[in-house]
């Protein structure tokens, strides 16, 4: 399934590189775009997905980008790839110029910047009150227009907040209230949720919960061909013998 899933990606991109070279990425409609975006996002070609939104942005005025949600949400999703190498402080001072900019009236796009404000970029800087502040922002917007995806994104980042203060117990509460009791995992922000949750009992010392929380991890992200988060689960159980002197 992973050799599949490789597969297909690169001959995704391989199609969507020859069209951008025959027809220009001006003549990409948004949904194009987007499977593009989504599509270099997976192969992990971070650089590529900021010159591709750069190149695609050039085509419209500033005025024409703020006063499109479709367009204004490229923009933050250039900043988010640029995130993985690019330094972070010059990446805050984008994406809050980019805050003021946004109309008021595209929620999902606004709630998108504030995340990655909060849970992105401020995690990254390490200011850990510069992240409450912008994720409460965050949870704000998500619970006035009951948004359960961005529930589950604050929660994960909320709880890296909460034990950074050392609340190990807030933090499990926090992840619990966005997950099933039987913490079955459904959706890709449940599966991020529950190798948060390993990360905390990892800290308190909870072994065996731990281990539960990476192994469905584990499996949930091996089965949808989500590379990056196999690899966390694997880490954070790499982690976990270290502590055990299971070399």
């Amino acid at each position: 399934h992973s050799l599949q899933h490789e597969g297909n990606t690169t001959l995704l991109l391989w199609i969507l590189e020859k069209a951008q070279i025959h027809y220009g990425v001006s003549c990409f409609n948004k949904e194009l775009v987007s499977i593009y975006m989504d599509t270099i996002h997976i192969s992990g070609k971070y650089a590529e997905a900021v010159e591709f939104a750069d190149r695609y942005l050039s085509g419209f005025s500033l005025a024409e980008i703020y006063s499109d949600p479709f367009l204004s949400n490229l923009k933050i999703r250039k900043i988010h790839h640029s995130m993985f190498y690019r330094p972070v402080q010059t990446l805050i001072e984008d994406a809050s110029a980019l805050y003021v900019q946004i109309n008021s009236e595209y929620a999902e796009v606004k709630n998108e910047l504030l995340f990655l404000i909060g849970g992105n970029l401020g995690v990254l800087y390490g200011d850990w009150q510069f992240v409450d502040e912008w994720l409460t922002k965050s949870e704000r917007i998500a619970a006035s227009h009951s948004n359960p995806d961005f529930h589950k994104r604050n929660a994960r980042k909320r709880a890296d907040y909460f034990c950074n203060m050392g609340d190990y117990e807030k933090a499990v509460a926090l992840i619990k209230e966005n997950l099933p009791d039987d913490l079955h995992i459904s959706n890709r922000y449940e599966n991020y949720l529950v190798g948060a949750l390993g990360n905390v009992y990892t800290c308190m010392g909870y072994i065996d919960e731990a281990l539960d929380c990476y192994e469905s991890m584990l499996k949930f992200s091996t089965n949808k061909g989500i590379t990056g988060w196999v690899a966390h689960a694997n880490l954070g159980i790499a982690n976990i013998n270290f502590k055990l002197g299971n070399l």
